[in-house]
């Protein structure tokens, strides 16, 4: 019992290493720049990337720049309909004009 607990001690207290996956240089150049361009990229780019929107919503947001011309602010999205104050949230990082 004695060595059980000198086992169990001794392993909690001796550092883990844990060893990190290997990333390729191209993974994390991917990962840099997944930026969603409202103004000019396509439904499918769009609706990949953006947290909680599918394709008939990025539609709109292509139709709706198509309409009434580019998005002079990452905040105008929220006039597309299905884009609210969350999902712009969710999103605001990723969207670039």
């Amino acid at each position: 019992m004695k060595k059980l607990i000198i086992t169990l001690l001794i392993s909690l207290l001796t550092p883990a290493f844990v060893v990190a996956e290997e990333t390729s240089e191209t993974e994390v150049q991917e990962q840099i720049i997944a930026h969603v361009y409202i103004n000019r990229d396509g439904v499918e780019r769009i609706a990949e990337l953006m947290n909680g929107v599918g394709p008939k919503i990025a539609e709109r947001i292509v139709a709706y720049r198509e309409a009434n011309g580019p998005f002079e602010s990452i905040e105008q999205i929220m006039e597309v309909k299905g884009i609210g104050p969350k999902t712009l949230e969710k999103n605001r990082s990723l969207l670039k004009i």
